[in-house]
């Protein structure tokens, strides 16, 4: 079927479809950004550099450096931030609100590295592995639920395992108060409880929040702060039926889409205030309803590639912890 002269991308063999987490979380927000993002595989041709995202991005990207390869996080950061404000600045953008933002999040990971050493939150840690992904088939093999978790480290006092996952966050409570409602942590464990390999299984998620503030004389503490979220067997049991549910909803619009049925039927847009800086087809969604050339501007601004090519990276391993 195809879209706006665009058909389906699929990186992976036909008969078996990949859905991650992310895909069902960005479903069930809105459709129409599941439909462009996944189904036909857009993305825009000039990401943007500074927003909440890419600043928890490169934030994120310093602090895996670290776990994994002992690289200091803020002289990564420190280089992102150069490289995209080259970037930035042969664009001919005005680059305010970028330096605001690389100065931000400079501040948030020195900070960062003091907390660790003057708690010792790492000291008791091992890391076991980075980059890893994990891939299990259901509905008669049809699907792969397919996870790529950032880091998974044991306590050594007392052996639990972990998934660590690394946020940025506005405040704390916007991670901490729907941490136990969260799907990511959830579908780690799912993933893992349908694995054989019950020595290496975790035992829930440690969420490493950095609060994105400068730590300056007015600022209340705390600023970084790490909780865990574990789940008993009716809440997985739960999360079972409702990954069903979500997965087969999908592969039910997968289908009518392959078959022409209309994308407003079956993908209608879900817009809401956060789309102004979460989705990246925000320009495009009016364009689609109001008679637009919706079609050329997909063509001038955005390409079509793999949504799951990331997950085809190769594992990382990692070791104790140099704390």
């Amino acid at each position: 079927m195809s879209i706006y002269g665009l058909d389906p991308v699929l990186g992976y063999h036909p008969e078996v479809v990949g859905i991650s987490n992310s895909e069902m979380a960005t479903f069930k927000e809105d459709r129409r950004k599941w439909m462009l993002g996944y189904y036909l595989g857009l993305e825009p041709r000039q990401k943007p550099v500074d927003g909440p995202l890419p600043l928890g991005t490169r934030v994120h990207y310093a602090l895996e450096m670290y776990y994994t390869n002992n690289d200091d996080p803020v002289e990564i950061y420190v280089k992102q931030t150069q490289d995209d404000h080259v970037w930035l600045l042969a664009d001919g953008r005005d680059d305010a609100k970028f330096l605001k933002e690389a100065e931000l999040g400079r501040i948030m990971l020195e900070g960062y590295l003091e907390w660790i050493e003057e708690t010792g939150a790492d000291s008791g840690l091992e890391v076991v592995s980075a980059e890893e992904k994990l891939s299990v088939p259901i509905l008669d093999g049809r699907v792969n639920l397919i996870g790529k978790l950032d880091m998974r480290v044991k306590r050594k006092v007392d052996g639990v395992r972990l998934f660590m996952d690394h946020k940025t966050a506005a405040s704390m409570d916007s991670v901490t108060k729907i941490s136990h409602l969260h799907w990511q942590p959830k579908m780690y464990m799912l993933l893992e409880m349908l694995k054989d390999d019950e020595e290496q299984r975790c035992d829930g998620m440690m969420y490493n929040i950095l609060r994105k503030v400068k730590r300056t004389a007015t600022a209340t503490p705390p600023f970084y702060q790490r909780v865990e979220v574990r789940h008993n067997r009716e809440t997985m049991n739960a999360f079972w039926y409702q990954v069903h549910g979500v997965v087969t909803d999908i592969m039910n619009v997968r289908e009518a889409l392959d078959n022409g049925m209309d994308h407003n039927v079956v993908c209608y847009p879900n817009p809401t205030q956060d789309s102004t800086w979460k989705d990246p087809f925000f320009a495009l969604n009016g364009l689609m309803d109001d008679g637009s050339s919706a079609e050329r501007f997909i063509d001038d601004f955005y390409i079509q590639r793999d949504p799951y090519q990331r997950y085809e990276m190769s594992d990382t391993q990692g070791g104790v912890l140099n704390v």
